[in-house]
């Protein structure tokens, strides 16, 4: 499986973050991107969910960053990155379509643009 390390030797977990990575960022660091992915290939809500705080919660200047560090989300590459702020856009898009209720509450209605 790609999320685990058992799979995937770039699948990274620590005390702050986790998520898969890349040799290139560093083998302690991992795209919030691959989190949005996980989010948006999900059914299962808790995982979602899991997927999205994890995103908000290191994104302390508002904007999504390339990569964090595992242990730190304070030690980031990149104070914001477009690809990463693009997808995280399409993430709550995709979200709000299929799984309104963990966005706007029990009962919310799918949000689409047409």
């Amino acid at each position: 499986m790609i999320l685990e390390q058992a799979g995937n030797p770039y699948y990274l977990k620590g005390r702050a973050f986790a998520g898969i990575g890349g040799p290139h960022i560093g083998l302690q660091q991992v795209w919030p991107m691959s989190r949005l992915v996980q989010a948006m290939t999900s059914e299962d809500d808790e995982e979602i969910s899991d997927a999205l705080h994890n995103v908000r919660d290191s994104s302390r200047l508002g904007l999504v960053h390339e990569s964090i560090h595992v242990e730190r989300i304070t030690d980031y590459t990149r104070s914001w990155f477009a690809w990463a702020n693009s997808v995280f856009a399409q993430t709550i898009l995709d979200v709000a379509a299929r799984k309104p209720h963990l966005l706007f509450g029990k009962g919310a209605d799918p949000y689409k643009i047409e």
